[in-house]
């Protein structure tokens, strides 16, 4: 297996991640992997959050859907109520719903592709002018939220964990 290479240390340490935060035997792929995270979200190129609790989607407010969303450290967080009416409810079904903003903080990113993995029917879909989603949660702990950010020619994926969200 190949080992981390003392250029791409280098590079990791330009854009304010640690190698040492990785195992010793760490490959170059993912170290790779923790630099397009840190391109992205270290240096705020595209920032995710949750909406204010009084925006609404599809008639719903976010306050109905979710709670105390944060995302730090490569993990959504907080707690997903479940939805049983409603405009969302009527065209995917019962369940859990996650609602996003997105704040594109670099003018050199042409898109930004959003969606969950394994995704129960659209895939990763780009986000439209007013940068916002709501995303099924049908299993937290199999799901992974991601996010793919094109950069110009560089294009990079980050993955955000679902498994520490609380189901209500």
């Amino acid at each position: 297996m190949e080992t981390i290479c003392d250029s791409l240390v280098l590079l990791a340490q330009e854009y304010g991640v640690d190698p040492k935060t990785l195992s010793p035997d760490a490959t170059s792929a993912e170290l790779i992997k923790v630099i397009a995270g840190g391109v992205a979200f270290g240096s705020s190129n595209v920032t995710p959050a949750s909406p204010t609790a009084s925006k609404e989607y599809w008639g719903t407010r976010v306050s109905a859907m979710q709670t105390d969303i944060v995302i730090s450290n490569g993990k959504v967080t907080g707690t997903l109520h479940e939805l049983t009416e409603g405009q969302l409810v009527t065209d995917w079904g019962e369940g859990y719903f996650l609602a996003l903003k997105f704040t594109k903080n670099n003018a050199r990113i042409t898109d930004i592709k959003v969606g969950l993995r394994p995704s129960v029917s659209s895939g990763l879909v780009s986000l439209d002018a007013d940068m916002d989603g709501v995303f099924k949660i049908t299993n937290k702990d199999e799901q992974v939220f991601v996010m793919i950010v094109t950069d110009g020619e560089l294009s990079y994926e980050i993955d955000l964990d679902l498994s520490e969200l609380t189901l209500d």
